[in-house]
């Protein structure tokens, strides 16, 4: 049978309970249709936005039903996954009607992830931060950094990506020691400086547009330049060390994620060593750029160079300074970089005429 035959009977079956009232049926009809599928709250008919859509009376109920099974499961490895679903599908039905069904067992659950680097997006676990943000309760900030990373590493996460955009917390993911100071620094210092963070974190492309120049001056200018020069140079001093707060490797052990740069912090170290190029030439930021080259490069166990982007952003921005110092770091680095697109980066910027 073809998919959009397989989806039509579907309907018919979901709406023969829906209309007759029988939201038991209902439940039951879904959970067939989860295990055929492999996941009750994929797409298609069986997705929660049809079943959000219902009336409120049968989004309790269902709710209700579904919760109960999940109560009488026993909590052990052969029925996670049916928790799994369970728990999301009714967290997702009766969003904005009950905040109180299942917070707790959401909250323990999203405790776990926050511990995680990424997470499978064939889950829609971003569902159930969705329900304690629709309850009131805002994400904190481990797990906000789950979902920045998670939209990174696998690009199609529209549903995290509009979970995101009403997130309010500060513009770095907390557990890198550099992070953790810069965040700090930038509530002591107060708008400008988060917003100066923000606008680094922004950095997605391999060098800076016009507009990106052009707003990022103008934050220079309000946090005062030589002030974010000091401690953009004390903030780098700490790349490299041990993450304040290791990631859960359950899932990577095939790469050591915890001495990777966290993939939204390193969009940040990108802008941030643009911002440096904006001001006026120093030999201690040439060399502060070059040693943000060099600590990006160091080998990591599984995954090749540490981050070859953020050193390429050190190499651009030494490029874009281009006074005597930087050309001498840049020098230094041609002989000493074996990562060929970073040395070929460097090669380029010195063909440049001074």
């Amino acid at each position: 049978m073809r998919d959009e035959e397989v989806l039509a009977e579907q309907a018919a079956e979901y709406a023969h309970f829906a209309v007759g009232g029988d939201m038991a049926g209902l439940a039951d009809a879904v959970m067939r249709a989860a295990y055929r599928n492999g996941t009750m709250t994929g797409p298609g008919i069986a997705g929660t936005a049809w079943l959000r859509a219902l009336p409120d009376e049968h989004r309790r109920e269902l709710a209700r039903i579904w919760a109960h099974r999940l109560a009488a499961l026993p909590d052990d490895r052969q029925h996670e996954d049916l928790r799994f679903e369970l728990l999301i599908v009714a967290s997702s039905v009766v969003r904005g009607l009950d905040p109180d069904l299942l917070a707790d067992e959401r909250r323990s659950r999203l405790r776990v992830l926050g511990g995680e680097y990424v997470y499978p997006v064939q889950h829609r676990l971003w569902e159930l931060a969705e329900a304690e943000v629709a309850a009131g309760r805002p994400m904190d900030r481990a797990l906000a950094a789950v979902f920045r990373r998670t939209v990174l590493v696998h690009y199609r996460c529209a549903g995290i990506k509009r979970l995101l955009e009403g997130y309010k917390g500060p513009a770095l993911n907390p557990g890198e020691e550099w992070a953790d100071r810069a965040t700090a620094d930038a509530a002591a210092y107060g708008e400008p400086w988060e917003r100066l963070l923000a606008h680094a974190a922004s950095a997605t492309g391999a060098r800076p547009s016009a507009r990106w120049e052009r707003v990022g001056r103008a934050l220079l200018a309000d946090a005062g330049p030589e002030s974010v020069r000091r401690h953009v140079h004390t903030w780098w001093d700490l790349l490299g060390r041990p993450r304040t707060v290791p990631f859960a490797q359950d899932h990577y052990r095939w790469r050591d994620v915890n001495e990777r740069f966290d993939p939204h912090n390193a969009n940040a170290l990108r802008g941030l060593a643009w911002l440096l190029s904006f001001l006026p030439a120093r030999a201690d930021t040439a060399a502060a750029l070059a040693a943000l080259v060099d600590v990006s490069l160091v080998h990591v166990e599984g995954t090749g160079s540490r981050n070859p982007k953020v050193a390429n952003a050190g190499v651009t921005a030494l490029s874009r300074v281009g006074d005597d110092a930087a050309r001498t770091e840049l020098r230094a680095l041609a002989g000493r970089v074996a990562f060929k697109a970073t040395l070929t980066h460097i090669d380029n910027a010195l063909a440049i005429p001074s």
